[in-house]
């Protein structure tokens, strides 16, 4: 198997996505070259071309307009019916587009005139979640799937390859204010592990920090910029490292995962149809463990696992 290759257009799909049924992917970056703020070993698109937070005037002729956004999605608004998302995602990270927000307004917009039921929905890798104008815009979205592999400033440069502008703290202080917030995560053993010691510690400590509504943890079975990665190995009732009583009070569920998918009704996603996957979902099974003085003795799994409705979680 090769790596994924980019996104050549604005549109894409729709791709059957266990978290978002039919999703309709719209790439708001360049179609020759993938343009984050991360480098992150993981990443199925292989190597960052051009790692930045702040994308210059240079690159703009690269980048779809705002006319030529909004003319596609407005066709695919009036003409098709194959889908139940719109998904901002694409080659790269979607915020950097320096008209993200008014991009994000105006299918907003078009959404409510044409298909109401659609939802909109963002995967976005947190490094700009901070800004002000970022945290506004998210609040017109519907789902904002937001990444946080890592609880320290050591992990995250060894395994996201962040941009130097890139900080953890600026992450996390910004996630606190994103309205509805997913937390989605990806598990990885190797050279740099985030399922291990501290660096697994670390990460968890971090989530009571941002308060999420859930959280979505992944690994990798598909090749990856750096052969070094390793999908954690277990049995499918093992632990990936030994997960500790939550650290919120009275979760209600953790659904814990390696191969195949059961039932996605019992996570609260759409179920999933037939056909190709999206490309961030990956093969899993979920075993339940609830409780409702709170969530122990369970292992992370591999897969797809979802932390939901703790308390205290914000809405």
């Amino acid at each position: 198997m090769a790596l994924l290759p980019l996104q050549t257009g604005i549109l894409y799909g729709p791709v059957n996505s266990r978290r978002l049924g039919r999703s309709l992917g719209i790439n708001l970056l360049p179609s020759r070259y993938k343009l984050c703020s991360f480098d992150c070993l993981y990443c199925h698109y292989g190597r960052t071309q051009v790692k930045t937070l702040s994308p210059g005037k240079k690159y703009l002729p690269d980048l779809p307009s705002v006319a030529a956004v909004l003319q596609a999605v407005e066709e695919a608004l009036r003409t098709r019916r194959d889908f139940d998302y719109i998904t901002f995602s694409g080659n790269g990270e979607p915020t950097l587009h320096p008209h993200f927000p008014e991009i994000v307004a105006g299918i907003n917009r078009l959404r409510d005139q044409l298909r109401p039921e659609v939802k909109l929905a963002i995967l976005s890798n947190s490094t700009t979640v901070h800004r002000p104008h970022v945290q506004e815009i998210l609040r017109l979205l519907d789902a904002s799937i937001m990444k946080l592999d890592a609880g320290d400033p050591r992990t995250l440069a060894g395994l996201n390859r962040p941009a130097a502008a890139a900080r953890l703290e600026h992450i996390i202080a910004g996630l606190q204010h994103v309205p509805g917030l997913v937390v989605q995560s990806v598990l990885v053993d190797g050279p740099v592990s985030n399922v291990q010691g501290q660096a697994f510690a670390a990460w968890l400590a971090a989530l009571p920090e941002v308060r999420p509504t859930q959280v979505q943890i992944y690994s990798t079975d598909r090749p990856v910029a750096e052969a070094a990665v390793q999908r954690p190995r277990c049995r499918s009732t093992a632990p990936i490292a030994p997960w500790p009583r939550l650290p919120w009070r009275g979760c209600h569920r953790l659904l814990c995962s390696a191969w195949p998918p059961r039932s996605n009704s019992e996570r609260g996603f759409p179920s999933t149809p037939t056909g190709p996957r999206d490309e961030e979902d990956r093969d899993e099974r979920d075993i339940a463990n609830r409780s409702r003085t709170g969530c122990s003795g369970a292992g992370t799994g591999l897969g797809q696992n979802v932390v939901s409705g703790a308390p205290g979680a914000r809405a």
